[in-house]
């Protein structure tokens, strides 16, 4: 009786713990894709303004 109580408390335990390290490590996914495409288009717009620039260069000369 005692040890099936402490195994529930332990598996709703375990079971909390994985959900928390679950969304935690969500979060942290999700910050580092969302991180990474917020460089991939900071490069974009500069490989851009670098084509337009160099295209406008090209027109006047």
């Amino acid at each position: 009786m005692h040890i099936t109580i402490f195994k529930k408390i332990n598996y709703a335990q375990m079971k909390l713990i994985f959900h928390f390290h679950f969304k935690i490590n969500f979060c942290f996914k999700i910050g580092i894709w969302m991180y990474q495409l917020k460089l991939l288009l900071l490069y974009s717009i500069l490989q851009l303004s670098n084509y337009n620039s160099f295209s406008l260069a090209g027109e006047i000369f």
